[in-house]
């Protein structure tokens, strides 16, 4: 029995190749496509909405605000310009950016600045009458009739009256305004009138609560509370939450850390303060505050 073989069979086709070119023309088309994109014409934003800009260039747009407040002293100028920033959280955030220059002592003239326009700013906004155009009423402006004039009238040239000179109105002058004078009482002594431990529920966990008073019982704000531990210290100042009060300050204690806090830069100082350890009336633990209040002797 014998086969026989078609040539077909002696003759199969190769697979087919895929095609490269393809392959290679999209890497080069990428990589050129890249190289334009970052060398030859990069992307560049031009007037881009303050809300679209990089965090730290808001954090440095906020200190700008702050100072330019200072200047002129343009409160609703200045809460325009950080609700295009931050929209309805511009308070809250410039009250932690305020916070976190104070606690960190970095440019303490800057960090005051921007506590001054965040406490500032829980003043309630006035409200601008709005401005209305004047209106005209029809026929309150009448056009004279022209009369006729006869030939010579008409041929005549007449005299060129002489321009009146106009006299330039001065620039107005600018008028610094007066530098601050240091607060004599934040630099007081003060000593130590009440503390008592934060077991209410619903207070925060390790919520340390500082009150600065003056010797006449009134808040003093810019004062700072000096936070000491073992192994570190934060400094952070009265007067951020005006809403509580103009002399309120807070910060937040670790439960295993023992601290001492201080008022001002050198008085009565509290030692040894320690997160409390509190009890519900069902007999569960949990962890309280402190509240102190500081004044002037």
């Amino acid at each position: 029995m014998t086969f026989e073989l078609d040539d077909d069979d002696l003759h199969e086709e190769a697979p087919p190749q895929p095609p490269l070119y393809l392959l290679t023309g999209l890497i080069l088309g990428l990589l050129v496509g890249i190289f334009i994109a970052r060398v030859v014409s990069p992307l560049q934003y031009v007037d881009t909405a303050p809300a679209t800009l990089a965090e730290s260039y808001k954090t440095a747009y906020r200190l700008l605000i702050a100072q330019a407040y200072q200047a002129n002293g343009n409160l609703e100028r200045a809460r325009q310009r950080l609700y295009l920033l931050d929209g309805d959280q511009a308070k809250d955030i410039l009250s932690r950016q305020a916070q976190q220059w104070l606690a960190t002592g970095n440019n303490l003239n800057a960090a005051r600045a921007l506590a001054q326009l965040a406490a500032d700013l829980e003043q309630p906004n006035p409200s601008t009458p709005p401005i209305s155009a004047p209106t005209l009423e029809m026929g309150a402006i009448s056009t004279p009739p022209l009369s006729t004039l006869d030939l010579h009238q008409a041929i005549a040239t007449p005299t060129p009256s002489p321009s009146p000179t106009l006299t330039p109105t001065p620039w107005p002058t600018f008028t610094p305004r007066p530098s601050p004078t240091p607060n004599t009482a934040v630099q007081s002594p003060f000593k130590l009138i009440e503390q008592r431990s934060l077991c209410e529920p619903g207070v925060p966990q390790g919520l340390l609560q500082v009150f600065v008073s003056d010797r006449n019982g009134q808040p003093l704000a810019g004062v700072p509370i000096v936070l000491l531990w073992s192994s570190g210290q934060n400094v952070f100042y009265t007067g951020l939450y005006p809403a509580i009060s103009p002399g309120y300050a807070d910060a937040f204690l670790e439960p295993d850390t023992v601290y001492d806090v201080r008022a001002g830069d050198f008085g009565e100082t509290v030692r040894s303060l320690q997160a409390p350890q509190c009890k519900t009336p069902d007999g569960q633990t949990f962890i309280g505050g402190w509240r102190l209040e500081f004044s002037q002797p």
